[in-house]
């Protein structure tokens, strides 16, 4: 028989390919796919050197990281220096997002061969987390094995393995095997790798299980005790946990059932899932439930502990015992901040409980832990459920607690939570108490994400008149962010800064955390950047001590807006692709909308509208805000007609819309759409709209648009109001030279240079001058390109730095640098008449009449001697 690897020459190559390519600095990602025994691992076994490897096991009590923790506590990571300590996360202030950020930089620093990740279909959340983190940079190969598809893996090469055919088989058998026994194990194994081998190694073939089984054959009693214990816990064996007979475990490595490490003396795992799984489902019923008891007295951590006791429970004390270990679980969860794994445990409590009044607090308790985790839809149905179970059994207070759950998210959910706020209010009736406020609240906000604001006014304002007249604080945090969410308006800034205030006043870590957001976005709003800054840093050390993935998302959304505000794109870019990985598994489509909001904003300054997903927005066909974004995406990359489509569906909802917090980007975005459409009654109506708006920016924590003045600026040239539209360009400068603003002061400086060509009147070029040095420097390349046309055709100067050659590039970079002819000839060591002819058709091929042009032009192109 054939002990290499067979078949799989296309597959190796590409990953020996890659590898090289890797090597280069040319990352890539690989996943391998296939069914189980198909040779997914025999494949990556072939990736000879110092590969970094881990595996993801199928047990629910594996602690996070855990294949990543394996990987880096093999021996090939410690010669790199790295260490399973990397992902150590401090359960109280530390973030697992600092975790995986702190892994991957410092598995990108060590710069190992490969690293290949087996078996994660079976992946915790955190461990895919960090592999997507980890792949979406670059220099790395990563190869990942799994039985299914893993979403988040974009642009990794997929490799799909399939049985075996007659060949591969042949070849497996040796070229002196019989066509008839190549026939036969091709028809018993199905061309599955594994069974090919299983039933070519026996004497008569038969079904892969039994096949599996035959390995146990033979072994001493011993052994069998062992193999027995180690199936029951788990794929991967820790041999203290089991007290091994070093014999036992010596004799079911030689007979290929269990596989040394030599990295990790201290475990072995199972020659493969499949093998396990025979020698458990070969347990007798007894047997199986005796090993599971025993083995929750002896493992050490509150999931394994909960996992073994589910599996045992049989009676009433089993199954209390049961109960017991998965709330611990829980706890145990939560404490470290895993609130996706919280939830999981509770739902495994549930079908245990028959006391409706634990099952209503189970659901509660899942309900909050899917909500934290960000599994929005999942929290919901668990309200639902809770709502149903406390209306049968008269439980008033469960109904409001279920109602109030699913908190500060937008979108489809509202509609849902204001149905269930209706039905405990139908309860609650006129109830004088601090549960009312907080169910009045939240009714409040859902109706307001509803459109809804002439029912969510005056609730808001009941609710927060109940919560102060009791002075309770969750009801207060809840009443205040029911007024937050009303108070969407630019001129309701102060009050949204007053607001902030109290929320921080009220000393409870989730309203501080609302506090710092609502204060950082007022603050953009008034170009207060000193209490932004000051702000975002309080927000960070928040974040840090709470860890809630929304509130992180919070936080790397605001500090990439700030970045992008000063023209850092390459962190704005990077703080972006980490505010996205953070809401990857929430299902707040207003996270999901955020994200493509901002892309697009980035792609807007930088000329890239490919890192924007058209599809993406194309989605929100009925969200006015998206509806504008899309159609300027549509504009920027070159789909006129449609563009001009999306504003014919936009422009009649202008003039209705509710003002809230999307209002200025929805009017401002339309307005510009349309003024490079040339739809100037549209133009009009956005214009008038933001007109009384003029001092306050277009900034906040969700997106930088500059100051308002400007816009305003654009649409009064566009309606030939050139005297007023000068005059908010002028303030505009102003307003963003005042904060930093350099890209929004880039593109200010070119709308003031067209309003002045609007108006025939002289400074359009020096201002063309200034956006031209902040664009080059920045990176703006379609503010860069659209500024460089315009100073052509205003100074008559045509085909720019590609008509002259690379000598007269040289000599007109000189020229600019203010050397007269002899200097030059000197420095390049050419005769003055060589240069006099140079500069002569460097002012022919220009269009230019002297040197001071010249210098003029150099200036403004960025040309350098």
């Amino acid at each position: 028989m054939n002990g290499g690897l067979v078949g799989r020459r296309r597959e190796l190559d590409l990953l020996l390919r890659l590898r090289e390519d890797a090597r280069g600095g040319r990352g890539s990602t690989v996943l391998v796919l296939g069914e189980a025994g198909i040779g997914k691992s025999r494949l990556v076994e072939a990736l000879d050197g110092p590969v970094l490897v881990g595996r993801a096991v199928a047990d629910e009590g594996a602690p996070a990281f855990w294949p990543w923790t394996r990987l880096l506590g093999g021996p090939h990571a410690r010669a790199l220096g790295l260490a399973p300590d990397l992902l150590c996360v401090d359960p109280a202030p530390a973030a697992r997002f600092q975790a995986i950020a702190r892994c991957a930089d410092a598995v990108l620093a060590a710069r190992p061969e490969a690293l290949v990740l087996e078996d994660f279909h079976w992946a915790d959340d955190a461990s895919l987390r960090l592999l997507r983190y980890l792949c979406a940079e670059a220099g790395l190969l990563v190869v990942v094995t799994s039985r299914t598809p893993l979403d988040g893996l974009s642009g990794a090469h997929e490799v799909r393995l399939g049985p075996f055919g007659r060949d591969e088989v042949a070849e497996y058998l040796g070229a002196d095997a019989d066509p008839e026994r190549v026939s036969a194990v091709l028809r018993g194994s199905g061309g599955i790798p594994l069974y090919v081998r299983e039933i070519a190694r026996a004497a008569d073939p038969g079904a892969p299980v039994d096949l599996a089984r035959r390995r146990f054959a033979g072994l001493s009693a011993g052994c069998g005790r062992l193999l027995d214990a180690a199936a029951v816990l788990g794929d991967e064996v820790d041999l203290a946990v089991l007290r091994a007979d070093r014999t036992a475990v010596a004799e079911a490595v030689r007979a290929g059932v269990l596989v040394d490490d030599p990295g990790a003396p201290g475990t072995v795992r199972w020659s493969h899932a499949l093998v396990r799984e025979a020698r458990y489902d070969g347990l007798s019923r007894d047997d199986r439930i005796e090993w599971h008891r025993g083995l929750a007295e002896v493992v050490t951590t509150a999931s394994e502990r909960a996992r073994h006791r589910l599996r045992a429970v049989v009676d009433p004390a089993s199954r209390a015992a049961a109960i017991g270990a998965c709330r611990e679980a829980a706890a145990e969860a939560v404490e470290r901040q895993a609130f996706d794994d919280a939830a999981g445990w509770y739902g495994r409590v549930l079908p245990l409980l028959d006391n409706d009044v634990e099952r209503l607090d189970c659901l509660l308790s899942t309900a909050g832990a899917s909500h934290r985790a960000g599994l929005v839809t999942e929290a919901v149905e668990h309200c639902r459920a809770a709502a149903d179970l406390a209306d049968r059994t008269g439980d008033e207070d469960a109904l409001a607690r279920a109602a109030v759950v699913v908190r500060d998210v937008q979108g489809p959910p509202s509609r849902p939570v204001a149905q269930l706020c209706a039905r405990a209010r139908a309860v609650l009736g006129d109830e004088d108490s601090p549960r009312h406020a907080r169910v009045l609240a939240q009714h409040a906000a859902a109706l307001v994400d509803l459109d809804d604001f002439g029912r969510a006014g005056p609730l808001s304002a009941r609710a927060l008149e109940m919560a102060e007249r009791h002075g309770d604080t969750d009801a207060l945090h809840r009443a205040l962010s029911a007024r937050h969410v009303l108070a969407g308006r630019p001129t309701d800034v102060p009050e949204q800064l007053r607001l902030g205030g109290r929320m921080l006043a009220l000393g409870v870590p989730e309203a501080s955390l609302w506090g710092h957001i609502w204060r950082i976005d007022a603050a953009m709003q008034l170009g207060s950047m000193a209490e932004v800054d000051s702000q975002l840093i309080d927000l960070e050390a928040m974040v840090d001590r709470l860890g809630w993935p929304l509130a992180r998302w919070h936080l790397l959304r605001a500090k990439a807006c700030r970045a992008l505000l000063v023209g850092r794109f390459a962190e704005a870019d990077r703080l972006a692709r980490a505010f996205d990985e953070v809401s990857a598994r929430t299902e707040d489509i207003s996270a999901q909308g955020f994200y493509l909001a901002f892309r697009w904003q980035l792609s807007r300054w930088t000329g890239q509208p490919e890192a924007v997903d058209p599809p993406g927005l194309a989605a929100g066909e009925d969200i006015p805000i998206i509806m504008a974004i899309h159609g300027s995406h549509l504009l920027l990359s070159g789909h006129r007609d449609r563009a001009l489509l999306r504003l014919r569906q936009l422009a009649p909802l202008l003039a209705d819309l509710p003002v809230d917090g999307r209002w200025l980007g929805t009017v401002t975005y339309s307005g510009r759409l349309a003024a490079a459409l040339g739809d100037r009654a549209t133009v009009a109506l956005a214009h008038d709209l933001i007109a009384p708006l003029g001092a306050y920016y277009g900034n906040a924590s969700t997106g930088v648009d500059g100051s308002i003045s400007r816009h305003l600026g654009e649409f009064a040239t566009v309606l030939g109001r050139h005297d007023e539209a000068v005059a908010h360009l002028r303030d505009a400068i102003t307003m963003e030279r005042r904060i930093g603003a350099l890209p929004c002061l880039a593109v200010a400086h070119l709308t003031m240079a067209r309003a002045l060509v609007a108006a025939s009147a002289p400074g359009a070029v020096e201002h063309l001058d200034d956006c031209l040095h902040l664009s080059r420097q920045l990176g703006m390349a379609p503010a860069t390109a659209e500024a460089t046309a315009l100073v052509e055709e205003l100074t008559g100067v045509r085909g720019g730095v590609a008509t002259l050659t690379a000598r007269e590039r040289e000599i007109a970079g000189l020229v600019g640098e203010g050397l007269p002819n002899r200097a030059i000839a000197e420095r390049l060591v050419l005769s003055e008449r060589t240069v006099e002819t140079h500069v002569r058709n460097v002012l022919g091929k220009l269009g230019l009449t002297n040197r001071t042009q010249v210098a003029g032009w150099v200036a403004r192109t960025g040309l350098r001697g």
